[in-house]
């Protein structure tokens, strides 16, 4: 119990406080960009998928009424 004694719990918080200081505004401006970053890629992943599927059954509707007008004129 010695050793707990000789521990300056002052000198700890202070450490502790000049740390929170210094990189809370970065930690959070690291949360704050990840978080949109995530936002911003799901929303672009959305439009994709949504453009893709619009394409892809566009081109079947065409391809489809392709095949019925050879069926007809044959």
């Amino acid at each position: 119990m010695a050793w707990l004694k000789q521990i300056n719990v002052e000198k700890y918080i202070e450490m502790v406080t000049n740390w929170l200081t210094t990189y809370s505004v970065k930690i959070i401006a690291a949360l704050l960009i990840l978080v949109i970053g995530k936002w911003l890629a799901r929303r672009i992943t959305n439009l994709i998928t949504k453009r893709y599927i619009f394409l892809s059954t566009t081109s079947i509707k065409h391809r489809l009424d392709f095949t019925d007008i050879l069926k007809y004129t044959f």
